[in-house]
């Protein structure tokens, strides 16, 4: 749309970052601004929750609030990956500490390869 400015270039909403872990998030630019999705991210670790809890906790929220599809993914200061997302796929990727590409497209799939 001529003029729109989306989500992305947001800080909160499409990323968010700080000294604690990082986020970036796609879907739904609306749902996701009015939840700031990767600041959520971001302030559920802060509080305890690894990377996976903190992303599965921020969707939830998200999905309560707005009904808004999309997703995240995110990485603390240890190198821990959590991703979550309530499309019906989404592909991700990442290079663990051991060198090791993980990746998936849907909920149930994660999948570890060499690199």
């Amino acid at each position: 749309m001529c003029g729109r400015v989306g989500d992305s270039p947001l800080v909160g909403s499409g990323a968010y970052a700080n000294q604690q872990a990082g986020a970036a998030c796609t879907g739904h630019g609306e749902s996701l601004l009015k939840v700031l999705l990767s600041r959520e991210v971001i302030y559920n670790i802060e509080n305890g929750a690894t990377p996976h809890d903190a992303c599965l906790k921020a969707i939830h929220k998200m999905n309560e609030q707005t009904g808004g599809k999309g997703g995240v993914i995110c990485l603390n200061k240890f190198g821990e990956i959590g991703v979550a997302f309530n499309t019906r796929e989404m592909s991700w990727a990442a290079i663990t500490e051991s060198h090791k590409l993980k990746y998936g497209i849907d909920p149930g799939e994660e999948i570890t390869g060499a690199m």
